[in-house]
C-alpha cells in the first residue's frame, strides 16, 4: 500500500525495501556458508596436492582455525620473487612474503619467528568459483616453477 504522505520524514524507511534487504542478506549469508564449505574442501585438496608435488615444502597447520581461503607455504631452495615471475608467466598471480608485511623489502619478523626466514614464502588465495582442476593447474605450475628455480 503506498504511503499516504509523500514527504520524506527523518527516521522513516520503506518497509518493502527493508524486507527486501533482509531477504537478500539472508540469501547472501546462506551462499557465504556454502562457499566457505567448498573453499575448506579446496584448501584440504590443495594441501595434499602440494605435499605430493613439491619437496622441501612447509605449510601452516591444516587443522588450525585459519581462514580457509588462504594457504601459506614455505619452499626451500628457491627465491620467492622468482617464483612469482614464473607463476605470472604461467598465468597465475600469487603473493609472496607475510601478509602483515606485504611489500616490505626486508625479511618478515613473523616468518623468522615461525622458523621460515630462509624459505621462499608464498600465499595462495582460494575462491569458491574454483574447481579441483583449477587447483591442480596451479599446483602443476608451481611445481614446474620450483623445479626450474632449483
Amino acid at each position: 500500500m503506498p504511503p499516504m504522505d509523500k514527504r520524506r520524514v527523518f527516521g522513516s524507511f520503506s518497509i518493502p525495501l527493508a524486507l527486501a534487504t533482509a531477504v537478500s542478506l539472508n540469501e547472501a549469508m546462506k551462499a557465504q556458508d556454502n562457499d566457505r564449505g567448498k573453499i575448506a574442501e579446496l584448501n584440504q585438496f590443495i594441501r595434499k596436492e602440494l605435499r605430493d608435488a613439491i619437496t622441501g615444502l612447509h605449510m601452516t597447520d591444516p587443522n588450525s582455525k585459519d581462514d580457509p581461503r588462504y594457504v601459506a607455504i614455505g619452499i626451500q631452495g628457491v627465491v620467492a620473487e622468482k617464483l612469482l615471475q614464473r607463476m605470472e608467466n604461467f598465468g597465475f598471480l600469487i603473493d609472496a612474503g607475510s601478509a602483515c608485511g606485504a611489500g616490505a623489502l626486508s625479511p618478515s619478523h613473523v616468518l623468522d619467528a615461525l622458523g621460515w626466514g630462509n624459505l621462499a614464502h608464498v600465499r595462495l588465495t582460494l575462491k569458491a568459483n574454483q574447481s579441483q582442476e583449477d587447483v591442480k593447474n596451479v599446483v602443476t605450475a608451481l611445481s614446474q616453477a620450483v623445479s626450474a628455480e632449483r
